[in-house]
């Protein structure tokens, strides 16, 4: 709570300053001026170089620095980070939760639409996975799935159709089908992208793919259908066993579902 708050305190003065270094309009005193600020990010999606001692195994290696003495990207990043940190907050409201996952989606859409293309062409540095497009888009992604996950824990006080939890579940997994092909794009311009991120997303599609076909047994099983049933509930533990894969603690999630 307390980086939320001061990202929020920090963002205004940041817009107020990168517009007023875009108002010099000379461009060698902007590099001039902002060359040395030392402004530096570690990003918890970049696993720092292979070490050259025995240490070299991935999960022994921490998240990666970066220096980019750019105000634009400074603008971008902290956007990003503030966004991040704001949709893991936990609300017992379920409507505001959702809400906060829309709003969050539609900061990274933003972003990845309008905002780091403007700066791709002057990009003459490496940067954090943070500030590109691909993971602009994962991230937007990622936050409407979970949105739509909300919506699903609040229709079933409800208590709707299988058939409609079924679908709402299947919802889930397309975003996060989507997602896997921004990161699949992310991984080729990204060095050392920490595996991490798509462990989540290739978990979680597994989870909710599981949950959706038992949805659909169920109503398929409701009809009188108990074979068709059966081979549904068959088709997801063979997708899970084809699709799972992640670290032991989200296999041991699904496993927990099946």
């Amino acid at each position: 709570m307390v980086d939320i708050q001061k990202l929020e305190r920090y963002l205004p003065f940041l817009h107020n300053l990168v517009h007023h270094f875009d108002s010099i309009g000379d461009k060698p005193l902007s590099i001039q001026m902002t060359q040395k600020l030392g402004i530096s990010w570690t990003s918890p999606l970049t696993l720092s170089p292979p070490s050259p001692s025995f240490l070299t195994d991935a999960d022994l290696r921490g998240p990666k620095s970066f220096q980019i003495d750019n105000l634009c990207f400074e603008l971008g990043i902290v956007q990003f980070f503030l966004w991040c940190n704001a949709s893991r907050m936990g609300f017992t409201n379920l409507l505001q939760s959702a809400t906060l996952l829309r709003r969050a989606a539609g900061v990274y859409q933003y972003l990845a639409y309008e905002f780091l293309p403007l700066l791709k062409d002057a990009q003459s540095f490496e940067c954090p996975p943070e500030a590109t497009i691909p993971v602009s888009y994962v991230m937007s992604l990622i936050c409407l799935a979970e949105s739509q996950i909300v919506a699903i824990m609040k229709a079933k006080e409800q208590k709707p159709a299988d058939i409609l939890l079924s679908k709402l579940h299947y919802g889930v997994v397309k975003y996060f089908d989507l997602a896997m092909i921004f990161y699949s794009t992310a991984t080729k311009e990204c060095k050392n992208f920490s595996p991490i991120l798509m462990e989540y997303i290739s978990c979680y599609k597994v989870l909710y793919e599981l949950k959706s076909y038992k949805y659909m047994a169920e109503a398929v099983k409701a009809e009188g259908k108990t074979g068709n049933a059966i081979a549904l509930l068959g088709k997801a533990l063979n997708n899970e066993q084809i699709s799972a894969g992640g670290t032991k603690s989200w296999q041991k999630v699904i496993k927990q579902d099946v």
